[in-house]
């Protein structure tokens, strides 16, 4: 590895970790870093294969480092986005994971039903419709202990009013994601507050820019933001703002959402 990547990979490191407030999971990542670069390093990995399943699974048998996996694939979806390597460490396809991100940043409603549509093919064979689509996802709640009662599919887009599900359903799914083994990619692929996609000017100022990834969505009288917010004392805490029928503007629903989030972060 040259002097230069050396250094790339070095602040990558360090502002990576700054971001992570709670003192004990900041030593224990601190920790695992140090000695996964010590074994790149020693094993001569080109620059371009450091950052691999292969890479991490050789490191996780050589290592004695305990739960290294997760530092290692955010600190790779952290020079992901820096444009550092060219895909960062993935448990699922790449394809896959470009395809969520892109309906989940920019809120492609398009794109949403055509997956929808897809795990309906998926699971209950091609062609795929709007009737198989439902039965595969509620038997995946079902069979994941995830049974909402309440919910309802109706197109696999965000532009239905016929749509149902509850705060209470969301945050319990918001839940099960985040100690999912694909908790990396799903949390990746959500809008950064004050930073990109449809969070991207809200809650631009410090201390909450960086500090809440979601979900928006929003069609006349109906205004949602659900994801993960960081406290100021490290706790991550899922949560779901969902408005019906609201009379007022948009921008008064957001501004209510966003005090929620402050007030989170704020502990």
């Amino acid at each position: 590895m040259s002097a230069s990547q050396e250094k790339i990979l070095e602040k990558a490191t360090e502002e990576w970790l700054k971001r992570i407030t709670n003192p004990k999971t900041r030593a224990h990542n601190e920790q695992v870093l140090a000695e996964f670069v010590a074994f790149i390093r020693e094993s001569r990995i080109p620059w371009e294969q450091r950052f691999t399943i292969e890479t991490l699974k050789d490191f996780q048998r050589a290592s004695k480092c305990k739960k290294a996996a997760g530092a290692i694939r955010a600190l790779s979806f952290f020079l992901y986005d820096q444009q550092k390597i060219p895909e960062p460490i993935l448990n699922l396809p790449w394809g896959s994971q470009f395809v969520i991100r892109v309906i989940n940043k920019r809120s492609n409603n398009v794109m949403a039903r055509t997956l929808f549509l897809t795990l309906g093919a998926a699971r209950e064979n091609a062609p795929g419709s709007v009737s198989k689509a439902r039965k595969a996802v509620g038997d995946w709640l079902n069979e994941s202990g995830l049974a909402f009662p309440e919910l309802v599919l109706d197109n696999g887009s965000g532009l239905s009013r016929e749509t149902r599900i509850s705060a209470e359903s969301m945050g319990r799914l918001l839940g099960y994601a985040y100690a999912s083994p694909n908790m990396p990619e799903f949390i990746s692929s959500l809008s950064i507050a004050g930073v990109d996609g449809s969070l991207e000017r809200r809650l631009m100022e410090e201390p909450y820019r960086y500090r809440v990834r979601g979900k928006t969505g929003w069609i006349r009288e109906v205004s949602a933001l659900s994801g993960y917010a960081q406290s100021l004392s490290g706790d991550v805490f899922a949560f779901s703002i969902l408005f019906n029928n609201y009379r007022g503007m948009n921008v008064e629903m957001k501004a209510v959402q966003d005090s929620i989030c402050r007030a989170v972060v704020d502990g």
